[in-house]
């Protein structure tokens, strides 16, 4: 006669391995997939992930596709927020945006915008909403921290990310040249602080050179030397200087046309 096989501690302390394995593949995995399915049936012979206890917690994770963002003055800059639901969750959410000093403090004239605040998350997977951010060409600050927070009904996950701006302290303006005459980028009057660099661009896809006229001033704006000039993709800078005083008019000596374009120095 044939003695059963003795279960014995190491088939005991297999059996709970094997469960346990089952049990945390189950409660990490999707609890409706495959692999979920697939892990308790191999350790328990049957059973789901909530016949087996596992709890999965709702959750949404908010994150940004840069961290950080590196331009200069009188520039906008986008950033994509995306909110991605897990363990089921899906729904609609809330977003909210603001942007501020490292220290929390009000940057003037700085401002961030979002293409939408109330956001529908598909079921276990992702929504995104794009924020604008807008710096002025007024010196106010040339370092802010963009902060971003979702509000929803999910139980865990990450509701809040934040992204650096830096900014220098220059004003690029890109000259565009179209049938032998510049194209002057707007606005047509700008403000700009004592200390800004200003920088005028002959774009890259240019073929003539061009260069700069401005009339006479005590602000350091200085007119551009006419021969040769700024080449394509080549830039002229010049920095403002001195104390606030009456606008400063700029355009293309060369190739032209002669225009209203203005720089009003402020402090």
């Amino acid at each position: 006669m044939m003695r059963p096989k003795r279960f014995d501690v190491l088939d005991l302390t297999r059996f709970i391995t094997i469960g346990m394995t089952a049990m945390l593949v189950a409660c990490t995995a999707d609890p409706a997939g495959e692999e979920a399915t697939a892990a308790l049936a191999s350790g328990s012979g049957s059973g789901s992930g909530s016949d087996a206890g596992c709890y999965v917690p709702t959750r949404l994770d908010l994150t940004l596709d840069r961290s950080a963002i590196s331009t200069e003055l009188a520039t906008s800059s986008t950033i994509i927020v995306a909110m991605t639901g897990s363990g089921g969750f899906g729904g609609t959410v809330t977003l909210s945006a603001g942007i501020s000093d490292p220290y929390d403090n009000p940057l003037p004239g700085w401002a961030i915008a979002l293409d939408r605040t109330i956001v529908a998350v598909p079921p276990n997977g992702t929504a995104i909403a794009v924020a604008t951010v807008a710096i002025p060409s007024e010196n106010h600050g040339l370092v802010g921290t963009a902060r971003f927070a979702v509000t929803s009904s999910a139980a865990t996950g990450t509701f809040a990310a934040t992204a650096s701006v830096t900014a220098l302290n220059q004003i690029t303006f890109p000259i565009a040249i179209a049938n032998g005459l510049c194209i002057y980028p707007a606005p047509s009057t700008l403000n700009v602080t004592i200390g800004t660099k200003l920088r005028w661009l002959n774009n890259p896809t240019n073929t003539s050179n061009l260069s700069i006229h401005t009339d006479a001033n005590t602000n350091g704006i200085y007119h551009q030397a006419t021969d040769p000039g700024s080449a394509p993709g080549q830039i002229y800078e010049t920095t403002v200087t001195g104390t606030p005083s009456t606008s400063v008019r700029w355009y293309c000596h060369s190739p032209g046309p002669t225009a209203n374009n203005f720089i009003q120095p402020v402090n």
